[in-house]
């Protein structure tokens, strides 16, 4: 799709000596152990890339001795917000300013038409949706990770090729203002908010400082700017957000777009979308009511930005799921669904809809979930309709795992078998067992409880299908 080769910023940015990077990041700074006169021919961040020789490193939360092997690896300097003993840093007074001007200058640059994508679930999905759309007429820059923090911001825009005619960039709430910052660089043409429900509600401590930060996803908007929002959720409708409004929905039937006889198949979901006096019949490849709601906001942006609607639906057709979001495997009499790479009540609730509307015959179906994060506060509530979702389910079994999740059990009202286990190595053992015969496994958690290890353990060719289609979401 692209017309050239390289990336735009390779062109048009590098090499910069530390005297330029130090003008670009626009607030105050000190040398230490380091040259003005030094040439970086690229930037490294933690996690998302190698280190590579002549770089400006860019640490995320690495102690001075990993930021010292940066050095020793090959950067010629560390942007910090500290001195660190010995080795050559851009000390600046504010990290996060910094990269918003770093950020705001490659964009610069860079001059394309951006979309941006936020939310409290879904942001990855819909983004890769948005994506397979747009990249059947126009190249369309985006990555596959989430990368959606100031940080990964500065990787994403580096990455960016030549030729690439829109960018489609996911943006994240887990950290406040950055949802207004990153609006504030990219001045988006359009902007998703996919929902708005309790994930990260630990940090913000209200829903109403919640939505207020998703408010600020059109700071960087002119007046002909569209922020695309589902109407079935009360609270994205109450964000009133103050540009021209489009909506998705399924339930409310003042919808803009509207998806209509929902059938689940066992290759995917299907559906008739509603929108602009036309009704068109999607097939998805993926399951789940909530992909729906997904598919119907990369409809919308396709048609905003002029793709035919045969290809709208070509692209959104070829979507897959991969890795450990929402990735079905089925090998020999065992069906796994792995959706463990993030939780919240919310997702949870999906995930369980989807799960029970898998053709399971007399196989038996077990729910493996883990921990939430981030709900410091909100325990209580979370795991109560997270019994309620279960009550309401065909779940056989649960199995949980972690330290808070041991909760769910005590709402549960619905007899089923349900067992707590306290380690991995008890999960692991516990799960061995379950899997003697077949069935279908459901695996969901937040992040921070790594389910993907039992998987892996437990479930070793289902594992390596998973991991082998696609592996950069593991």
């Amino acid at each position: 799709m692209n017309t050239q080769d390289g990336m735009i910023l390779d062109k048009k940015l590098f090499p910069l000596s530390i005297r330029e990077i130090c003008e670009m990041l626009g607030t105050e700074y000190q040398l230490s152990h380091l040259d003005e006169k030094t040439t970086v021919t690229n930037f490294a961040l933690a996690q998302v890339a190698s280190i590579k020789s002549a770089c400006l490193y860019i640490p995320y939360s690495e102690d001075d001795a990993f930021c010292v092997s940066a050095v020793e690896k090959g950067a010629v300097a560390i942007l910090s917000d500290h001195v660190i003993a010995d080795a050559p840093c851009i000390v600046v007074r504010d990290f996060e300013t910094a990269l918003y001007r770093l950020c705001e200058r490659m964009w610069e640059l860079i001059g394309i038409p951006a979309v941006i994508v936020s939310g409290s679930e879904g942001k990855t999905t819909t983004k890769r949706m948005v994506g397979a759309v747009l990249q059947t007429e126009k190249s369309t820059a985006f990555r596959k990770e989430n990368l959606n923090s100031l940080h990964g911001l500065v990787y994403t825009l580096q990455k960016v090729p030549c030729g690439s005619e829109c960018l489609v960039q996911e943006v994240d709430e887990k950290r406040r203002n950055n949802t207004r910052n990153c609006s504030k660089i990219l001045k988006p043409e359009i902007a998703l908010v996919t929902n708005i429900a309790e994930a990260h509600l630990g940090y913000y401590g209200s829903k109403e400082a919640l939505i207020e930060n998703f408010r600020g996803i059109t700071a960087g908007m002119d007046e002909n700017g569209v922020v695309i929002i589902n109407r079935d959720d009360k609270d994205s409708v109450a964000a009133h957000f103050d540009r021209k409004i489009i909506s998705v929905g399924i339930d409310d039937p003042t919808a803009d777009c509207l998806a209509k006889n929902i059938r689940e198949g066992r290759k995917g979901v299907a559906f008739d979308l509603c929108y602009a006096g036309e009704t068109e019949h999607i097939c998805l490849s993926v399951h789940g009511k909530h992909n729906v709601y997904n598919a119907m906001m990369a409809y919308v942006v396709g048609k905003l930005k002029g793709i035919s609607t045969a290809h709208i639906k070509k692209g959104l057709h070829s979507y897959r799921n991969a890795g450990i979001r929402q990735n079905i495997c089925r090998l020999g009499n065992t069906l796994l669904y792995a959706d463990c790479y993030n939780a919240s009540a919310t997702s949870v609730n999906f995930a369980l809809k989807c799960f029970d509307a898998l053709p399971a015959g007399k196989r038996k179906k077990v729910a493996v979930l883990g921990d939430i994060a981030e709900i410091d506060g909100f325990e209580e509530d979370t795991y109560r309709r997270i019994a309620a979702d279960l009550d309401a389910s065909n779940i056989d079994t649960l199995v949980t795992c972690g330290k808070d999740s041991e909760m769910i059990h005590t709402f549960l009202t619905r007899n089923m078998t349900h067992t707590h286990t306290r380690d991995r190595k008890e999960l692991n053992a516990y799960l061995t067992k379950l899997k003697k015969g077949g069935g279908n496994f459901l695996f969901k958690a937040s992040r921070i409880m790594e389910l993907e290890k039992s998987i892996r353990t437990v479930f070793p060719y289902h594992w390596k299908w998973i991991h082998f289609r696609d592996k950069y979401h593991l």
